[in-house]
């Protein structure tokens, strides 16, 4: 038994994008350059935003999505202040991008967000 089965608030991010598994992410981020276009976007928000096509533009609209790379450069920025020559890798963008998908949702769209993730759960529950 797979203990990624039961990681159903992961499951729930990888559903905002249209996909199922990790592995997804991995094979379009892997090969992806670190760092960021001259107009502020991160190469991972370009690789998200192109070859997802099935994302959920209700919770994660284009507008919204970029907001959230803004917010993760501004954290690397700040790091990069302290540690010059920081940059984030594929899983470390995502990690930090779900977190900031999570605490915004919470933050400002609590009872829609719960109900979001409660009918996914239903979901998944009758799936597996």
């Amino acid at each position: 038994m797979k203990i990624e089965k039961y990681l159903v608030l992961n499951k729930f991010m990888l559903s905002l994008f249209g996909i199922e598994d990790f592995k997804d992410f991995q094979q379009k981020l892997k090969d992806t350059a670190l760092g960021y276009e001259n107009d502020g976007r991160s190469y991972f928000y370009n690789v998200l935003f192109s070859s997802f096509p099935q994302r959920n533009k209700e919770l994660l609209s284009d507008e919204i999505l970029f907001r959230y790379d803004q917010n993760v450069s501004s954290y690397v920025e700040h790091i990069k202040s302290k540690r010059p020559g920081f940059n984030l890798k594929y899983f470390q963008y995502l990690a930090v991008l779900f977190t900031e998908i999570l605490l915004d949702n919470l933050k400002n769209k609590e009872r829609e967000f719960l109900y979001e993730l409660n009918e996914f759960l239903h979901k998944y529950k009758k799936k597996e």
